[in-house]
């Protein structure tokens, strides 16, 4: 078996695009975003009988939006992560930045695969990915490690926390 990192149960036009990044010796970008509403999570605990345990709150509609991307480098034998994170709702502005951020820290051609959500097709989007030539966006039905990242964000069950 290869060391190089794979997409085994990806579609095949996924696999076919890592092929072609690997061509032509590309950064592979799996980018999403995810939103997190700032309450606490009701969950399982322990407590005497009987002694129902009360979490007391004063309910905000406090939010964090959230952009990463996990990468793959071209030589198949580094992962990253990038994120940031808004206190309003992620706009075309806010990819375009993190666009920018990642083109910043990746030497070289990056293929981009994200869904294809509304925020992507922006006008400014598009023109930015335009005037910037390493970037070749792709936009598929994502089945990636990002929304496995978001849920367990979401529930508080990071490997590391």
């Amino acid at each position: 078996g290869s060391h190089y990192f794979t997409l085994h149960g990806y579609p095949r036009q996924t696999r076919k695009r890592q092929k072609k990044a690997r061509r032509l010796g590309a950064h592979l970008v799996f980018l999403d975003e995810s939103g997190f509403l700032l309450i606490p999570n009701v969950r399982k605990t322990w407590a005497p009988v009987g002694q129902t345990p009360i979490l007391r709150h004063s309910y905000k509609r406090d939010r964090i939006s959230a952009i990463s991307a996990v990468t793959v480098s071209p030589s198949r034998k580094r992962l990253g992560l990038y994120f940031r994170f808004h206190t309003t709702n992620i706009t075309g502005v806010e990819v375009i930045g993190f666009l920018r951020h990642l083109l910043r820290h990746l030497r070289g051609p990056i293929v981009l695969l994200w869904d294809g959500g509304t925020i992507h097709k922006r006008v400014i989007v598009k023109e930015f990915l335009r005037q910037h030539k390493r970037l070749r966006a792709t936009m598929h039905r994502v089945r990636n490690s990002q929304r496995l990242l978001w849920s367990c964000i979401h529930a508080s069950e990071l490997p590391w926390s």
